[in-house]
């Protein structure tokens, strides 16, 4: 099995950014902070404010992340 790849990004849009990770996920999961986030609107807490502020971001699909965070974007 190769090992994975991780691959740096320099992100000017957050929000956008996990939308599209969204939007390619087979089986979408979102958490923030340790919380599933189900509500991607602008209302919601995966707005680009909401991401910069948490400490925990994740984007997986299914078991496996697919794009994250740990401490500050």
């Amino acid at each position: 099995m190769a090992p994975e790849k991780w691959i740096p990004v320099l992100p000017k849009n957050y929000h956008s950014i996990a939308l599209h990770a969204v939007s390619i996920a087979a089986e979408p999961v979102v958490l923030m902070n340790g919380k599933p986030v189900t509500d991607y609107s602008d209302r919601g807490p995966h707005t680009q404010r909401g991401i910069r502020s948490c400490r925990d971001f994740e984007v997986r699909d299914g078991a496996k992340s697919i794009l994250g965070f740990h401490d500050h974007p």
